[in-house]
């Protein structure tokens, strides 16, 4: 009877033991599965994060190169009306060269045959 009071007593203990390894053994896979689930949310929230930045960035580098080609744009046709008004100034003044001489001309002509008349 002590005998078997014993092994029932050694393999209760023996059972709560192997219930106590398994409890153990049953946490530490949940906290890995949960650690391992955590990690790749992590993961994912940094790859959309990393994803959203890329776009962002890329949105602002085509603003910025809309605002440069907006800047050069008005840069070459401010030179162009410069251009154009200096060309426009520079004809004037060759036309009006030319209208003096003209004058000139016709005032030395009508001088001439006033003095050729005279005579």
């Amino acid at each position: 009877e002590a005998k078997a009071e014993v092994t029932e007593e050694a393999t209760a203990e023996a059972m709560e033991e192997a219930k106590a390894e398994a409890l153990v053994e049953a946490k530490v896979e949940v906290t890995e599965e949960a650690m391992a689930e955590a990690l790749e949310e992590a993961k994912a929230e940094v790859m959309e994060e990393a994803k959203v930045m890329e776009e962002a960035t890329a949105e602002v580098t085509e603003e910025v190169k809309a605002e440069a080609l907006e800047e050069a744009t008005a840069e070459v046709m401010e030179q162009a009306k410069a251009e154009v008004t200096e060309e426009a100034t520079a004809e004037a003044m060759e036309e009006a060269k030319a209208e003096a001489l003209v004058e000139a001309k016709v005032e030395v002509t009508e001088e001439a045959m006033a003095e050729a008349l005279e005579e």
